[in-house]
């Protein structure tokens, strides 16, 4: 199971190809497009949304910190987008999101069952470039 994150309003740089294009050519279109789609799957989402909702708790209503848990389709709009952007942007450059890894990947280890759910600063980055471009994204 995945969490495939769309655009409502994405920034476009590049027209996007036609459906005949090559995988790679379309992979690369969406690098050069990094609001149009994020994806993770369940083990890479549930703790970088709990990241997001624990450090944007005054931009996030309850209803869209619960709802970020499921893939219905559930939209956070341009303005929320943009505030959390800057947010993640914020604690990228203060090291604060690197230092949560850290200490994430130390309770990891200390755990008896191995947890499955990794916590990258680098998912962080491209997540937080993914709402910066977004206008807004739908959680499906």
């Amino acid at each position: 199971m995945g969490f495939d994150l769309s655009g409502v309003n994405p920034k476009m740089r590049t027209e996007e190809p036609d459906e005949n294009c090559l995988h790679d050519e379309y992979s690369e279109w969406l690098d050069e497009n990094p609001g149009v789609y994020f994806r993770n799957n369940v083990w890479w989402w549930r703790p970088l949304w709990e990241y997001v909702c624990d450090q944007c708790s005054d931009i996030l209503t309850e209803k869209d910190r619960h709802r970020g848990n499921y893939n219905d389709g559930h939209k956070i709009g341009k303005v929320k987008a943009l505030h959390i952007a800057r947010r993640l942007d914020k604690l990228l450059k203060k090291g604060d999101v690197f230092q949560y890894e850290m200490a994430y990947q130390e309770w990891r280890e200390q755990q008896e069952s191995k947890v499955p759910y990794p916590f990258r600063e680098s998912n962080v980055r491209e997540f937080s470039k993914f709402c910066r471009e977004s206008g807004g994204f739908y959680i499906c």
